[in-house]
């Protein structure tokens, strides 16, 4: 069993639900072994849940069921001889799902996908493509607030005391990103993100960070106010905490 064959069975599993069929038991096993399906796992869950969540604040309208009773009973077509398999009911009840989850959600981006995409950035070379270079961090937040980016920078303050190196801006599903380069003293270099804040599914926690993993980088994410920070480093999230100190 490969991913994507689990995480199709994982998709129809409830955290509660008793593992009785052998093949949803393997996909939990599997997600067990592998980190990144371990990560995907959780963040569907946090999904659903927060689908659940907001299903349960729709109140039916008042004489739903009167009006239920009252439509005339329908005649039932004759058996077939063949009914859907089990696999063809389940794509059906997850692309309901699916439908239910882009029109509540629609507008609110999960967060992850937000890492995501920032760790493509940085793989890609992308991240290294400073528009201003400049050891000055007033600078750079001057250069940054005349290209409408955000430019009120909370640094931390192990980060605040790295030389600078340059600066950047550049959109995110329609969204203005400021991006700020540190050096650090064996040659590395340190990232740090800041968007203004939005209605994040998955929003990391305000005042302190949260960290994941992505190769040899670790991000640290955090929410200070109005705007959502992601700092991102070669090395473990011990590495990451002190850039805080």
């Amino acid at each position: 069993m490969d991913n994507l064959q689990a995480k199709f069975l994982l998709r129809a599993a409830r955290p509660d639900d008793e593992v009785a069929d052998p093949l949803l038991a393997e996909a939990l096993a599997q997600a067990r072994r592998d980190p990144e399906l371990a990560r995907w796992l959780r963040e569907e869950q946090e999904l659903d849940a927060l689908l659940y969540a907001k299903l349960g604040e729709i109140a039916p309208p008042p004489g739903l069921r009167d009006a239920l009773s009252a439509i005339p009973k329908v005649t039932p077509m004759p058996a077939r001889s063949w009914r859907p398999t089990g696999w063809l009911a389940l794509a059906a009840a997850l692309a309901v799902l699916a439908t239910l989850a882009g029109l509540l959600f629609r507008g609110e981006p999960a967060f992850p996908s937000y890492e995501k995409d920032l760790v493509g950035q940085i793989a890609s070379g992308q991240a290294n493509q400073l528009s201003l270079v400049d050891p000055r961090l007033d600078a750079l937040k001057a250069w940054l607030a005349q290209n409408r980016a955000p430019h009120q920078l909370d640094v931390p303050a192990g980060t605040g005391r790295l030389p600078c190196i340059g600066c950047r801006t550049f959109t995110w599903r329609g969204r203005q990103i400021a991006q700020v380069c540190f050096a650090l003293d064996d040659g590395k270099i340190v990232h740090l993100f800041v968007i203004r804040q939005g209605d994040w599914h998955s929003a990391p926690p305000e005042g302190h960070p949260q960290f994941s993993s992505h190769g040899d980088w670790t991000l640290a994410s955090w929410r200070d106010g109005g705007d959502t920070y992601v700092m991102a480093r070669i090395g473990s999230s011990d590495d990451v905490l002190k850039l805080f100190n």
